[in-house]
């Protein structure tokens, strides 16, 4: 986020100043946002879009531009062969692309509600910002018509043509073919939307700067209820120390999502454990446990193999039913010898055989 908002500001400059100097910084701060995160190109794709609208009233900042997309392409090259030439894409660069995941028709309005407003808890909440969403974007749309195509200030039509470059790319991907697409990866539009937020204030005469200020209210309340609510991510570490403390010789250790098991294999890797086949929603493809020492195991195999009792971990962030659905049918088969919870996360431990 903040190398992009650096580089299209210095852009913005070179543009009014003409000097190559702003340039090359402008260019030297979009090559280290896109070698930082890919999607910094959508950004720069923005930044193109907007230097082409506008050739008739500035040809020279077009061909600038042109030219530093070009020598930032040219020097992105050691990086893109490094890609193309990766033995196993699925763990790679563009390993999301390899996943495939369930398609979630809401993603194209979550991404940007997330991006302003962060993770939602509560359900008068979530009613706020999804009322204040949608009023301010419904009568923004009616101030661009009002106003008409040359009243809006160049660099508004800049900010949304990167909203619409870094969000409705990978969203229309998404749409099309859905892809491991968490809202984080969309990180540099947030700046933008926040930019597209305050710009509502200055509007004379129009609910907008009301509805400005409720957004901005709605985010500090929601960052201040985060920073005094619970922690979202369980103690995967204390839960793991846990585990290996109580864990006897031959103790296998079963995993229903990745969510626990990849902070395992990092924190004990001496402990005998792995993830259960089947989540519907794989965060990993088996390549990725494979590579960093772990495996992929059928219930069956693990009854098979077990020395007399297995321990179950259970951390529910995501295939909720499915997970719940897993420890059920393991509790009807076995017997239960202690439970844990730890943070969120559900700790079991199982003697083979009722």
């Amino acid at each position: 986020m903040l190398l992009v908002v650096l580089a299209t500001a210095v852009t913005r400059l070179a543009r009014q100043k003409e000097n190559s100097g702003w340039w090359l910084v402008a260019g030297g701060l979009f090559l280290l946002a896109v070698y930082t995160h890919l999607f910094a190109f959508l950004a720069l794709a923005g930044v193109g879009l907007h230097a082409l609208l506008t050739y008739r009233s500035n040809k020279r900042a077009f061909w600038a531009t042109a030219i530093m997309t070009s020598l930032i392409l040219v020097c992105f090259i050691p990086w893109l062969r490094l890609m193309l030439a990766e033995a196993e894409p699925a763990l790679g660069s563009l390993r999301p692309l390899q996943q495939a995941t369930e398609f979630n028709a809401l993603k194209p309005l979550t991404a940007p509600i997330f991006l302003l407003f962060g993770m939602s808890s509560s359900f008068w909440y979530s009613g706020l910002i999804l009322f204040t969403f949608f009023a301010y974007l419904v009568i923004f749309l009616l101030e661009l018509r009002k106003m008409g195509r040359q009243q809006v200030p160049s660099g508004m039509w800049l900010v949304l043509l990167i909203i619409f470059c870094v969000l409705g790319v990978p969203l229309t991907v998404y749409l099309v073919r859905p892809f491991f697409l968490p809202e984080r990866t969309l990180a540099a539009a947030a700046p933008f939307l926040i930019i597209w937020l305050a710009w509502g204030i200055t509007r004379r005469q129009s609910p907008l700067p009301y509805l400005a200020g409720l957004a901005g209210l709605l985010m500090l309340v929601g960052t201040v209820s985060y920073q005094m609510g619970p922690l979202v991510k369980p103690p995967y570490r204390e839960a793991t120390a846990f585990v290996t403390e109580n864990a006897q010789p031959g103790d296998l250790v079963l995993h229903t999502s990745d969510g626990s098991y990849l902070p395992a294999l990092r924190y004990a890797p001496q402990l005998a454990q792995g993830v259960l086949v089947g989540d519907p929603d794989p965060r990993k493809p088996e390549t990725v446990y494979a590579a960093l020492g772990g495996q992929v195991w059928e219930l069956a195999d693990v009854e098979r193999a077990a020395n007399g009792r297995f321990w179950l971990i259970v951390a529910l962030e995501h295939s909720i039913s499915w997970q719940q659905a897993q420890y059920d049918t393991i509790a009807a088969r076995h017997t239960l010898l202690d439970e844990q919870e730890i943070g969120g996360i559900r700790i079991f431990l199982f003697e083979v055989g009722n």
